[in-house]
């Protein structure tokens, strides 16, 4: 059993070496490229996790160099096995993203339509994947900045939880790119509905994302229920958007 509270970094390293060349499925068959990556993200972020929070990044600290050589080794068996698993889904062309945006769907002056823009807009511009991560997002997520020419734009702010799952040169790369601009003159502009979007949630709302009211009347400050989504909820949005889309489609 492995102390994570005390290992040091060659001991965890040597564990590790031995943990990338070994482990298998309850077949005995070696995983896809997919699940060994998220394996040893896994791990980073046990390790970085309260109650440890040891501030390691298993991926770049010299002293993993070992273990990171084996995983390597592993990864590239695999690519020259063909069992590179990984699919790459095609962008989204500006045409259909046009269609999209002017959708009843992502309708700004809807709760449910509001909630749909934001959601698509960060993650256009943030593209933060995976369930579990949109159900930890907050309002505090983010931060509305100006640049030096005066115009508006939102960010992601870095928390401590943040700090200790990312290592620092992957925060750094984040923060440069990561910037949703606004739109001046635009109704569809994704800082304005990013701001229409907080100012309508429950002044105590602890998460990011939340179930839109049955119904709302004009002039209602508060257009979300206290009942965050879920992270199935969260992991169909793109789905039930596109849905509701094509419902909204006049037909003939």
């Amino acid at each position: 059993m492995v102390d994570f509270g005390t290992v040091s970094k060659p001991e965890l390293n040597s564990l590790l070496r031995q943990f990338y060349g070994s482990v298998r499925n309850t077949k005995g068959q070696q995983y896809a490229i997919s699940t060994y990556v998220g394996l040893r993200a896994g791990i980073n972020r046990f390790v970085n996790d309260p109650p440890y929070s040891r501030a390691w990044c298993l991926m770049k600290d010299n002293e993993f160099t070992t273990s990171n050589n084996v995983f390597s080794g592993l990864i590239k068996s695999l690519r020259r096995a063909g069992q590179d698993k990984t699919e790459h889904h095609p962008a989204i062309t500006n045409e259909d993203l046009e269609i999209l945006r002017k959708s009843r769907a992502m309708d700004p002056n809807t709760p449910q339509g509001l909630l749909n823009k934001v959601w698509f807009d960060t993650q256009l511009h943030f593209g933060r994947r995976g369930k579990e991560g949109l159900r930890k997002l907050t309002p505090q997520s983010f931060v509305v900045k100006r640049d030096s020419a005066g115009t508006k734009y939102v960010t992601m702010a870095f928390n401590e939880e943040t700090k200790n799952h990312k290592c620092h040169n992957d925060r750094e790369r984040q923060n440069r790119r990561g910037a949703m601009f606004e739109e001046p003159g635009n109704a569809l502009c994704p800082v304005a509905s990013f701001e229409a979007y907080l100012s309508t949630l429950p002044e105590s709302a602890k998460a990011f994302y939340h179930h839109p009211r049955k119904s709302v009347k004009p002039g209602d400050a508060v257009w979300y229920n206290m009942e965050p989504l879920g992270v199935n909820s969260l992991g169909s949005m793109m789905t039930r958007i596109s849905e509701e889309m094509i419902m909204t489609i006049p037909k003939g």
